[in-house]
């Protein structure tokens, strides 16, 4: 059955998709729908189609968990999202969506989703039975022109030989980066100093994603790509594109082929060549350093940073990493090392700028005379109880748990302290931020603030 399905499919695919795109443009040339809404219209009928096919033809499956309340076969939830989503709601569609219950299942195009809130379904997934649920041919072929092979594009023995490389690096001790932290905070209260005098509004958003890839790629190059210098460097710009093409891609499982994306291409590209040169300059130090190598300061060197490491590691086969491999190593990482912290500091910066109270207890706590005494009040111990293992991991959990943790930890703090020592600010009037996820969740309007200098 299975072999049937495969040599049919496509042909059924071609034909079924050239019907609804000719139907597309009969539509839109009588004036009845514009081409974005009359294509999404009839995507959903293809997919319905394809769906009720694939159900058909699939094997018997066993008991579910409840089941998501819907009407048409998900067609009414996924139009609800695709709404909720355009109306900067996303946040708000996912929580109503949990009330229906903690772990959920649906049928959709043929694929059952399980939807998990549940902390020990969670924990079940990611930690009790992490081998049942690897990343898989679907994750692989959305990212793959993004990630390549890198850690979180990857399984089994190639994600374990990255993984364990990696972790030394990843040491407190061996934060060398530190450095470079230090140098970019001082960039960006250069910025905001500029805008004060101007008396301009800040979108921190975007000031924390050029900071935080400014960072990263020190830490993780050795040099950075000056994003701070470059509002809209197209580096960035590329950045950011591709991974919203990959958070639809993997939405629409092996479908993914039917999001238009006709620049990822050469957005790809752009990233490739800033960092492609990055590895190639990198391979010739390396190989220069080996020809003149000698002396205990030459060995130091050769862990200065994660693309000299791996320089000076091999791969699971024992053998030297290429180039190839190197970028995408490279670009996982740095994924890893941006978006998270961005969002962190974007939400807590919308958050204490809403309520300036909250601000001030944090400054207190910065320059508080006991602020090195050990005072568990200070972190309301009662709360923290409330908090189930496996309720809030922002750092993921079990095997794949973040080696850079203790690193976004320290950036965290120091940005945090030294914006408090100089800084206040507020939240623009009547801006109200719009969450929406592609690969991690951030203000799709931005996050528009107003500082000024902190006086005591």
């Amino acid at each position: 059955m299975s072999t049937q399905v495969a040599t049919v499919a496509p042909s059924l695919i071609g034909n079924v998709y050239a019907l609804l795109r000719q139907r597309q443009r009969s539509l839109v040339k009588r004036g009845k729908a514009n081409p974005a809404m009359a294509m999404l219209a009839l995507t959903a009928v293809l997919y319905f189609w394809l769906g009720r096919m694939r159900a058909k033809k699939g094997p018997p499956r066993g008991k579910a968990v409840p089941h998501l309340k819907t009407n048409l076969f998900m067609i009414d939830v996924a139009f609800t999202y695709v709404r909720a989503r355009a109306n900067g709601e996303e946040l708000k569609f996912v929580q109503d969506l949990s009330k229906q219950g903690l772990t959920i299942t649906t049928e959709f195009v043929g694929h059952c989703l399980i939807l998990a809130f549940e902390p020990s379904s969670v924990q079940h997934i990611l930690v009790k039975n992490f081998e049942n649920y690897p990343k898989g041919p679907a994750f692989h072929r959305a990212f793959s022109p993004f990630m390549g092979t890198g850690i979180f594009n990857a399984d089994g023995a190639a994600w374990k030989n990255q993984r364990a490389l990696a972790r030394p690096h990843f040491q407190v001790t061996e934060y060398k980066g530190a450095a470079h932290i230090e140098t970019q905070i001082n960039q960006v209260c250069g910025i905001v100093d500029k805008a004060i005098a101007n008396g301009d509004v800040i979108d921190v958003q975007d000031l924390w994603s050029r900071y935080t890839i400014d960072t990263a790629t020190g830490f993780l190059f050795g040099n950075c790509v000056n994003a701070l210098d470059v509002p809209q460097q197209k580096f960035v710009s590329a950045f950011n594109y591709t991974q919203k093409v990959c958070g639809w891609k993997i939405r629409l499982c092996e479908y993914q082929n039917l999001f238009p994306a006709p620049s990822f291409p050469q957005k790809v590209k752009d990233m490739d060549e800033v960092l492609l040169p990055i590895v190639d300059q990198a391979i010739a130090k390396e190989m220069n350093r080996r020809v003149g190598a000698g002396g205990a300061d030459d060995e130091e060197h050769k862990h200065d940073n994660l693309l000299q490491h791996f320089l000076n590691s091999v791969d699971e086969n024992g053998k030297p990493f290429d180039r190839i491999y190197l970028r995408d190593m490279l670009m996982n990482f740095l994924l890893a090392g941006r978006d998270t912290s961005t969002n962190l500091l974007t939400f807590m910066f919308y958050n204490l700028g809403k309520n300036p109270d909250v601000m001030e207890r944090v400054r207190e706590e910065i320059f508080s005379v006991d602020a090195e005494e050990f005072d568990p009040d200070r972190w309301g111990p009662e709360r923290v109880k409330m908090v189930r293992p496996f309720m809030f991991f922002p750092f993921h959990a079990g095997p794949r748990i973040c080696l850079g943790q203790n690193f976004a930890y320290n950036q965290a703090m120091n940005t945090m302290t030294r914006m408090l020592q100089r800084y206040t600010w507020k939240v623009i009037d009547g801006f109200v931020p719009k969450p929406e996820s592609d690969i991690t969740m951030y203000s799709r309007n931005g996050m528009h603030i107003i500082f000024d200098e902190y006086k005591d």
